[in-house]
């Protein structure tokens, strides 16, 4: 213990010394407690140990000797605020450390939760150590209360930065698991019984309470099973959501029928991600297996996973639903493995696991869950719930058809005569005869030669009526079709778009051919509805109401399999195919056909179309010739337009659609490996981006951004990767979204917080471990990348660098050739990667000691070609380096790379510049961001400057002015934004006028109703420096009897003040015949009498004045602009910049003043020539 007795005998000091000035003896307790129990348990292991004493040294380290300073604890109040910051830190210090020996499995997380925790404690001694030197020094009384207010501050700052991290552990840990959508399956389970009372018997039920007592030791295996269609699916999503509300972890997964994620592997990976997310104990140790192991995915991996994440609990609940769904083999490899997990750890007072399973009574579940507590869905409550159900609807069809009591007592009676445990025959019945039309028809389906006395009498009579409706049944019948063979359950907008979209023609017509019933009114019964409170119509997902739908249906011939995956696959293909999707169509043709709706079956189908087709061999190897015609031609086009070189030839040549199907099998064993051998993402990321920009375009009129909402959702932050978990779900901004996206290009990262590494990662596991072996198990942290002289130049390495050839790239820079070498056109190696998004590349050349900021003799930079190049992820790598420019003017437009993305109206791009942090938020020239989102850009733009604006930097003032003066589209929502932050005087004078004049001047009269209704604006009769104008002078000039009355409204206005040359608002008026602005001013009695007398009698002469041209006024306010910008910038102090930059931006300035002078001149010229 000699490594500890200085902190020990700090701690003894700070007994004594809270005991004399504090009063609070007993509160050390809560310090040798702590103290104790970490010393005993952590001396049972040593690495632990060693860790902990390692702790309590550099706490000793950072402890004076308080008994010294008794005197300035007495004198100084503030002397004994550091004694209570003392006490606080320490025991800040166990709070945090103790869950990391407490907790259950302690030892195999406490390495890497130490490592989570290892910033936190460095906080916790840098306020320790900032006690020490006030004491010390014994400072001010001003410098502890900063001290504390330091403290605080690092500590809010810690939070936030811990829980960032923690986002970012589970994202690459669920993008890494990419587990099957339990949430969804779980929601549609919900759904179906939202609004009824039934199975809240299952919690009194005592095998049930047994099963559940978490501190319990009963039986830890639990089996509900009942008949097809009794409502288990629903009765498990009861239970589900009443163990959610306990403490322990509550994981479950619902087993569907056919469902390709229906293994015992994707049973683990759904728990596990549950797991992590519902408690984050086991996530660090989860997170650095995930980023140093390339394994994750096989089972055995998987297994000892989710080992750990049980071991950090004390017990777990677990809900499996429909095992009988599954194969026999995953159904008992998954029940042997839970089950002897039970068992093995009955004995355990942490990482038990109580079991339950729902499903059908069959023999293998029989089997494996023979010791388990039984629960069967044919008990007396279970009835009731039924009989509850029924008569409940057969009131409302009392109600509504007005029948008798006799009649609805004997629909109750029947119906859950015949129902016995049934609860899906119950529902079907009741929903049939509610769809009826009339009385007449009711009394018709309840006649005793038509009423149902199975399961096949209700879907006879659903679908006796569903199909004797004209119009509707080939509709009805082809979204039963899409619904059944879908592989994931489809969302209402993708059902339209079957019916709105042609794919032979490229032709696409939502407002004609959408579908106006709803899904229910067409289908019936036959179709679950799911929709969440907050989500749109589109989203809502439409599930077959019970497997038993499906045998139904293919038993009558209603439903042919392979037929529904051909019609399917072929759509799909020919959708992908179409002229929409080539990559060389315009920017202003995507934006028509995104406006259309005809991207929104796009996710579905980049997805599902080779599965479908695969699903057509496999279902019916002998397909129809005409259809298998059909196929052979799509599946060639879709080759030729998405298989990746490599393997397009043996694509070709893999014999025909069967042949395909085989190939594609032996090559990747599961779909998400598949989609590999197309490259469907660089369009998927164009139509993204695309709907992303016109999402964020306030441009947009009411229809059409209702229209972009109802099509696309309203996420629009997803992972472009097909077959990540984030490819549908998405997140919740783009910064999260780009984060995510590193790693899915160097996936393996270093643990290690402080590494470079751990951000950046690297490519394969070898590359990871050569870097752990050589850096983090030496004393050595320090990296070094060698530098040679140039060599050669290799004549093809422009074209490598376009192509992303890295190997070739890495060759030429390895044998010592200069990074930074150029092409005849004056182009970098930088600049050709960039213009390619070659990303990869990028970062190498970089790594490599590239230039970033380097403008070429055609003015190009790298920054200004991320802008224009395809996709996102290049400019957001270069905007993340240090020291990257973004003031550069480039090209012959000579804008910033940010006013270029602003101009090509990627609001994306522009977005990216913005949450990079690296735009110059102060600058007041005419292409600083600001201006630059004022004149040219969409609100969101601006709204988004504002926000990530820092706080303690002076924005420049004028920027209200401006934006009063630009006659831009939506300038109210603009000056909106700008008024919100309180951070612009709205009586400023810029050039002689106030934004109220400017406002006035330009027309805008919702921008003057704005700025009027603003609290403190004072000065509505300020006169201009140029003419002596006020704001309604500018009103009556430009006889805008709109404006005029704004301004008379707000009181005060003073419509007698003279201008310069013209007199006063009401002369202007009453001379220009002006009368209707004349008599408004008149109606509010501001004229004076002696004038109104003179304009009644008619003694004010009228005078012909043209409308008022502001151009030439608009060049010299310019003019005036940039002088004054010119003068500010040689009295201004430019720190931070070279010579050579400073002079460039003199001289663009320059240059720019220019070319204002000229256009005034030539606008003088033509106006005199006039």
């Amino acid at each position: 213990m000699a490594r500890i007795e200085g902190f020990l005998d700090a701690m003894s000091q700070l007994g004594e010394m809270v005991d004399r000035f504090l009063n609070s003896t007993p509160f050390m307790g809560y310090v040798w407690g702590p103290i104790k129990f970490s010393l005993l348990v952590a001396e049972k292991w040593f690495e632990s140990l060693d860790i902990i004493l390692k702790a309590y040294e550099e706490i000793g380290e950072r402890m004076p000797s308080l008994k010294q300073y008794e005197t300035l604890f007495g004198r100084n109040p503030q002397g004994r605020k550091a004694l209570e910051l003392y006490y606080c830190d320490i025991i800040e210090f166990h709070y945090h450390a103790l869950p990391f020996l407490s907790r259950p499995g302690w030892k195999r997380f406490f390495q890497s939760s130490w490592k989570s925790f290892d910033a936190q404690f460095r906080r916790i001694l840098d306020s320790l150590g900032r006690h020490k030197e006030w004491i010390e020094s014994e400072k001010s009384t001003a410098a502890i209360l900063e001290a504390q207010a330091v403290r605080e501050l690092a500590e809010a700052r810690f939070l936030e930065i811990s829980q960032l991290e923690k986002r970012k552990q589970l994202s690459a840990v669920m993008e890494k698991l990419s587990p099957p959508d339990f949430q969804l399956d779980h929601d549609i389970a919900t759904e179906q019984k939202k609004g009824s009372s039934t199975g809240q018997w299952i919690s009194e039920d005592p095998k049930f309470l047994a099963w559940s007592e978490e501190q319990s030791w009963a039986n830890p295996l639990l089996y509900i099973h009942g008949v097809p269609g009794a409502g288990k699916t629903i009765l498990a999503s009861i239970v589900i959501n009443k163990l959610m509300n306990r403490k322990s972890p509550v994981l479950y997964f619902y087993c569907k029928h056919q469902h390709e994620q229906n293994t015992f592997g994707d049973i683990l990976r759904a728990l596990l991600a549950q797991s992590i997310g519902q408690d984050s104990s086991s996530l660090s140790y989860i997170y650095e297996v995930c980023s140093t192991k390339n394994r994750v995915m096989m089972t055995a991996m998987l297994e000892e996973l989710v080992d750990v994440a049980f071991a950090s609990q004390s017990v777990s609940f677990i809900v499996l639903d429909g095992l009988d769904e599954c194969t026999s083999e995953e159904a008992e490899k998954a029940i042997s493995w839970f089950v002897s997990r039970c068992k093995k750890q009955e004995s355990l007072d942490s990482g038990r696991i109580r079991l339950a399973c729902v499903g059908q009574r069959i023999e293998i579940l029989q089997r494996l869950l023979s010791s388990a507590e039984e629960i069967c869905l044919e008990n007396e409550q279970h009835q009731q719930d039924i009989f509850t159900y029924v008569k409940r609807r057969a009131h409302d069809l009392t109600d509504e058809f007005e029948i008798d009591s006799q009649t609805e007592s004997s629909i109750v009676k029947r119906t859950t005569e015949s129902a016995k445990s049934m609860f899906l025959f119950a529902k079907l019945v009741m929903e049939n005869l509610s769809n009826q039309l009339s009385r007449n028809e009711l009394l018709k389906e309840i006649d005793r030669e038509l009423f149902p006395v199975d399961l096949k009498d209700a879907y006879d009579r659903i679908v006796a009526n569903l199909l004797k409706v004209g119009p509707q049944r080939r509709a009805a019948m082809q979204i039963i079709e899409a619904v059944t063979c879908a592989f994931r359950p489809l969302k209402w907008r993708e059902i339209q778009a079957f019916f709105f979209i042609d794919p032979k023609t490229s032709d696409c017509d939502y407002q004609g051919r959408k579908l106006r019933k709803s899904c229910k009114k067409l289908c019936s019964s036959l179709i679950d509805l799911c929709k969440e409170d907050n989500q749109l119509d589109g989203d809502a997902t439409l599930t077959l109401v019970h497997e038993s739908a499906r045998h139904y249906l293919i038993k009558k011939g209603l439903l042919e399999i392979s037929q529904g995956h051909a019609k399917m696959g072929l759509f799909c293909a020919a959708y992908l195919t179409s002229l929409p999707f080539n990559l060389a169509s315009s920017e202003d043709d995507l934006t028509k056909w995104i406006l259309a709706g005809y991207f929104a079956f796009h996710e579905y189908a980049v997805t599902y179309t080779v599965e479908h087709i695969i699903a057509t061999i496999d279902e019916h190897r002998d397909c129809p010739e005409a259809t298998r015609d059909d196929i052979e031609a799509c599946l060639k086009n879709f080759i030729d337009a998405y298989a990746i070189p490599d393997d397009r030839a043996i694509l070709h040549e893999s014999g025909g659609s069967s042949g395909l199907a085989t190939v594609l099998r032996n090559m990747h064993p599961t779909a998400r490996a598949r989609s590999k051998c197309f490259d469907l993402e660089q369009r998927t990321l164009r139509i993204r981006e695309k709907i992303r920009s016109l999402a964020c375009d306030s441009y947009l009129d009411e229809t059409c951004e209702h229209r972009v909402r109802e099509l696309y959702g309203l996420q629009n932050f997803k992972c472009p990767k097909i077959g990540c978990y984030y490819f549908l779900t998405g997140f919740v901004s783009d910064a999260t979204r780009r984060t995510h996206l590193d790693r899915h290009d160097r996936p393996f990262t270093c643990t290690e917080r402080d590494c470079a590494f751990a951000k950046f990662g690297f490519e394969d596991q070898r590359q990871l471990e050569g870097h752990l072996r050589h850096h983090h198990n030496s004393r050595s942290s320090e990296m070094f990348i060698s530098r040679k002289r140039p060599k050669t130049v290799y004549h093809d390495v422009f074209y490598a660098a376009s192509q992303g050839d890295v190997s070739s790239v890495e060759t030429f820079l390895n044998d010592g050739n200069y990074v930074d070498v150029t092409d005849k056109a004056g182009d970098s190696l930088l600049i050709h990667a960039v213009q390619n998004s070659q990303l990869q590349i990028c970062k190498m050349l970089v790594k490599n000691g590239a230039n970033i900021n380097r403008i070429t003799s055609q003015k190009k930079s790298a920054l200004s070609e991320a802008v224009h190049a395809q996709g996102l992820e290049v400019l957001q790598y270069l905007l993340s380096l240090d020291g990257i420019v973004t003031t550069a003017r480039v090209g012959n437009s000579k804008r910033t790379a940010f006013g270029e993305a602003v101009h090509m109206s990627s609001t994306a791009k522009a977005m990216l510049f913005v949450d990079s942090g690296k735009l110059d938020w102060s600058s007041t020239e005419p292409d600083s961001p600001f201006r630059v989102a004022l004149v040219h850009s969409c609100p969101a733009i601006l709204q988004r400057l504002l926000e990530r604006s820092p706080k303690d930097i002076a924005i420049n003032q004028d920027l209200l002015w401006h934006a009063t003066r630009y006659r831009t589209e939506n300038p109210e929502k603009k000056v909106k934004l700008l008024l919100e932050t309180g951070r612009f005087d709205i009586d400023r004078v810029c050039l002689g006028r106030t934004p109220l004049q400017m406002a006035t001047r330009a027309g805008q009269v919702a921008v003057v109703d704005q700025l009027l209704a603003t609290n403190g604006i004072s000065n509505v009769n300020f006169q201009d420096r140029q003419g002596g104008c006020t704001a309604l002078h500018f009103a009556v000039k430009l006889g805008r009897l709109d404006l005029v009355r704004a301004l008379l409204a707000t009181g005060g206005i003073n419509v007698n003040i003279r201008n310069h040359d013209e007199g006063s608002p009401f002369d202007l008026a009453a001379s220009s015949a002006h009368d209707s602005i004349a008599e408004a001013m008149i109606g509010r009695r501001l004229v004076s009498p002696h004038i109104l007398a003179r304009y009644r009698d008619g003694l004010i002469p009228k005078k012909d004045r043209p409308p008022p041209d502001f151009a030439l006024e608009d060049y010299q306010l310019d003019i005036m602009l940039l002088e004054q910008q010119i003068k500010e910038r040689q009295q201004r102090p430019r720190q931070g910049q070279s010579q050579q930059r400073q002079n460039q931006q003199d001289y663009e300035m320059q240059l720019l003043l220019l070319e204002r002078q000229n256009k005034k001149r030539l606008l003088m010229a033509r106006q005199f020539e006039d």
